[in-house]
C-alpha cells in the first residue's frame, strides 16, 4: 500500500487542527510560567526582596542518623484487584544538613534545611 501524508491528512478538519495546536501551546506556555514563578520567588531574598539574589555558599550541619519508616505495599489477587495492605519497616539511614545561601544585594544568610532517607538493603 502506498501510503501519501497529504492524504492521510487531508480528512482532519482545519479547526480541529488549530484547537489542537492551541491547546499545546497554553499547555507549554503554562508549565514554562509555573517553572519560571517557582524559580522566581525561591531565590528571592526574603530581607531586600529582590529575585534571583540567593547565592549558594555551601552547606553545614551535616549528620547521619539511624532510622526507620513504615512503607505500605498493596496486596493484589490473581487478576490484579488490589485486596488489602501489608506494612513492613524498612531501616536506613537519615542524612539531613542545611544549605547556606546569601544574597548578592544586602548580603542577608539564609539557611535551608534538606535530607533523605536511604534504606539499607
Amino acid at each position: 500500500m502506498n501510503y501519501n501524508i497529504q492524504h492521510l491528512f487531508s480528512n482532519i478538519p482545519v479547526p480541529f487542527v488549530v484547537l489542537v495546536l492551541i491547546i499545546a501551546a497554553v499547555i507549554s506556555w503554562h508549565t514554562l510560567l509555573k517553572r519560571y514563578l517557582k524559580n522566581y520567588f525561591e531565590n528571592m531574598c526574603p530581607k531586600c526582596k529582590k529575585s534571583n539574589a540567593m547565592r549558594f555558599c555551601g552547606t553545614s550541619g551535616r549528620s547521619k542518623t539511624p532510622g526507620s519508616r513504615l512503607e505500605t505495599h498493596p496486596i493484589k489477587d490473581n487478576k490484579g484487584n488490589v485486596i488489602g495492605n501489608s506494612q513492613q519497616r524498612v531501616y536506613g539511614t537519615t542524612t539531613s544538613w542545611y544549605d547556606e545561601y546569601e544574597c548578592i544585594y544586602c548580603g542577608h544568610k539564609k539557611k535551608k534545611f534538606e535530607s533523605y532517607f536511604s534504606a539499607g538493603r
